[in-house]
């Protein structure tokens, strides 16, 4: 409705998300509930920075899955079909199989199930039995909001993992082309980092989105509710944070170790017959020694220099850190955050 009906841009989107939230979070929060430190913590974590971040994210999922495979494309990554060399369309075939499946309407099906019972299970078992009547209304404002932000985040999710597990087929059926000398240093697979930046992004947001929802935290109280919540959602992360993280890589890691190890093998082929064969003999005389002690240098030479210029993995050690350690950030969270609370409980009884 917002980004392909209406045509609003993903930072509009985002705005409109901040005010939603705002209204809910901040007027009907204030206006319903005591002033908790957490509470007021959560509040401006969603509202300012997480909610608009992951609304911007979850909307250029797709564009970005885009990106990635035109990006193969255009780099004559991928080459021709394993079981079916002499196919032209079979690269054309594939996305379009990828297109239907990214876009099948059971996810819409299947997102408002979830809700569905996500409403009845707050509603039933947890909200009603231990809520003040003077704050129905502002629960249910509360299950709305999540429920719209939910929902852009599953898709998201599913994106990713189906974008995933199709990466993952299209390496075991293709000819995959390395370059060592592209510019991506990465040997023309260099967009694969991309997906692993915005995965890690996606998760990260997502985890401390998850985190701050759950009502341990926001309220600042704990319930057997929101500790099986809690252990659900962390459960759910440690599952997707090493899958979305590793997957994006091994793959790709082992076709470019392969490419590698073929281009090498001639030449190390060519030193032992070489060597093999040029064992020096009492007869040889010195110009004889040195010819072929030559070649074998520069045989070792090329070899080394193709070594070392061949990339065997699609994004740097260094980044993939960087981006685990991105993914880990929602498990830091809880050590802060009594921190903070800290913080503005003393700001609000002594006011500057």
């Amino acid at each position: 409705l917002l980004k392909d009906i209406l045509n609003l841009n993903e930072y509009i989107i985002a705005v409109i998300v901040l005010i939603a939230a705002g209204g809910v979070l901040f007027g009907l929060g204030f206006a319903f509930h005591e002033y908790n430190p957490k509470y007021i913590i959560g509040s401006v974590l969603l509202t300012f920075i997480l909610f608009p971040i992951l609304v911007i994210l979850s909307m250029r999922i797709p564009r970005e899955i885009t990106t990635f495979f035109n990006t193969l494309h255009d780099n004559n990554a991928i080459g021709s079909s394993l079981s079916n060399p002499s196919d032209p369309k079979a690269y054309e075939r594939f996305l379009q199989h990828l297109i239907f499946r990214v876009d099948s309407m059971w996810w819409a099906i299947g997102v408002l199930v979830l809700l569905t019972g996500y409403w009845l299970y707050r509603l039933i078992v947890v909200e009603l039995p231990a809520m003040p009547p003077d704050q129905f209304w502002f629960h249910i404002a509360l299950l709305a909001l999540y429920s719209v932000m939910f929902y852009p985040a599953f898709f998201g999710a599913i994106r990713l993992v189906i974008a995933l597990i199709y990466v993952n087929v299209l390496f075991r059926t293709f000819t995959i082309n390395v370059n060592p000398l592209h510019p991506d240093n990465s040997g023309g697979l260099g967009i694969l980092e991309r997906m692993l930046g915005v995965s890690a992004a996606f998760l990260s947001t997502a985890g401390v989105v998850a985190l701050v929802i759950n009502t341990s935290f926001l309220f600042g109280t704990m319930s057997f509710f929101s500790l099986t919540e809690a252990i659900v959602i962390g459960a759910v992360y440690i599952i997707l944070g090493p899958v979305l993280i590793l997957g994006w890589l091994l793959s790709p890691h082992q076709v470019m170790l392969e490419a590698c190890n073929a281009t090498l093998k001639p030449l190390a082929d060519q030193f032992q017959s070489t060597y093999t064969a040029s064992v020096p003999k009492a007869s040889d005389d010195a110009e004889a020694i040195k010819k072929e002690t030559d070649r074998l240098f520069e045989l070792k030479r090329r070899y080394d220099l193709l070594h070392d210029n061949f990339p065997v993995w699609p994004a740097s050690i260094r980044q993939v850190v960087r981006l685990s350690a991105t993914v880990s950030l929602p498990a830091l969270l809880p050590v802060f955050t009594p921190v903070i609370a800290v913080i503005v409980t003393f700001f609000q009884k002594h006011p500057l």
